[in-house]
């Protein structure tokens, strides 16, 4: 059996958002992310019948994201006096490679779940802050072997809209 495992946080991880919105009301986008961090990972081999191909990592490790995907976000109060006017829901899913530098790369497939709330200070600028939940899966087959790869990761997110 083989089991890892990477726990850690990005910092800076930027997202940049290309898309369109419709009345104000709901926005479309295409997403590219990239980002740096930091980490802990762990790797154990078990192989019962034959100890000499067990093996144990446990180490630091820097981290790099890279994130292609599209989402929408829907922002359900349309009153401009209502005080939680800018409040908005939103989904993303797309493609994400994980990275721990010197052990491991993770590449599956995700789908982010965001609430958040954004300030105009302009007919087209808002500021804004979102709280997202993030779950991803990948299974590969090789030589008769699958894996299994699951992500979760919890983010609050700082954003600067046009």
């Amino acid at each position: 059996m083989e089991d890892s495992k990477i726990n850690g946080y990005l910092l800076p991880y930027e997202e940049i958002r290309l898309g369109a919105s419709i009345a104000n009301l709901i926005s479309i986008y295409g997403a590219l992310g990239v980002g740096t961090g930091s980490g802990h990972y762990e790797y154990v081999s078990d192989y019962a019948e034959d100890t000499t191909l067990n093996e144990k990592i446990d180490c630091d490790e820097r981290l790099l994201k890279f994130l292609f995907g599209g989402g929408a976000e829907f922002y359900p109060i349309r009153d401009k006096l209502n005080p939680v006017y800018g409040i908005f829901i939103g989904l993303t899913i797309g493609l994400s490679i994980d990275m721990a530098l010197d052990h491991h790369d993770f590449v599956y497939y995700f789908a982010r779940f965001e609430v958040g709330k954004d300030w105009w200070f302009s007919r087209r600028w808002s500021y804004g802050v979102a709280l997202n939940y993030t779950a991803g899966d990948a299974t590969s087959e090789y030589d008769n072997e699958r894996d299994t790869y699951k992500n979760h990761a919890i983010g609050l997110t700082l954003r600067l809209s046009h």
